[in-house]
């Protein structure tokens, strides 16, 4: 009896385009949350209509990875990214100990939430730190010093032990080599 050929491996990011402000620094596609709050419900459907648009195609191959990027994923509600990890699975399975990152900022890594984005199938926490200097931090308009950043990664590498990443910028405007 043959054995079957491996699948051929695909990853996938999904955006979540909503920031509660929006950093100096940043060109990605992002929005700042509206003052009555995200539709999550609206906004999840969306990106469950985009995942079969662009997954149904891919169904003979298998996910590796599912990045949660943005704008700041950490905003949404952890039953929404579970929903969508699952619908991702149901139209491309996830390999056995496929990554499923997400990214947050420092003021939003709460423990209680980032126990129910655990829940919901995240492994991997990133956060974006970007620097441990206060003035560059709020130079680039940042609403975290360097201490809270540290504490961030402190409360996620308890949740996620050794599975967390930390976002570091250098070169920004001002940096020197020392």
């Amino acid at each position: 009896m043959a054995m079957a050929a491996p699948r051929a491996a695909l990853s996938l990011y999904v955006h979540w385009p909503f920031c509660s402000f929006l950093c100096r620094f940043c060109a990605f596609s992002k929005a700042r949350e509206p003052a009555g709050g995200v539709d999550h419900e609206r906004i999840t459907a969306a990106l469950l209509r985009e995942l079969q648009w662009q997954l149904a195609p891919h169904g003979d191959k298998q996910l590796q990875s599912i990045y949660f990027g943005g704008g700041t994923p950490s905003l949404a509600e952890p039953r929404n990214i579970e929903r969508i990890i699952a619908a991702a699975d149901a139209l491309v399975p996830l390999a056995r100990g496929a990554e499923i990152t997400l990214e947050s900022n420092p003021t939003s890594a709460e423990v209680a939430k980032m126990r129910a984005f655990k829940l919901a199938g995240v492994t991997r926490y990133s956060i974006g730190v970007q620097t441990l200097s206060d003035r560059a931090l709020r130079d680039m308009g940042r609403l975290h010093t360097g201490a809270e950043g540290l504490a961030a990664v402190d409360r996620a590498r308890a949740l996620f032990p050794g599975r967390v990443t930390l976002d570091m910028m250098f070169g920004f405007a001002g940096q020197t080599a020392e």
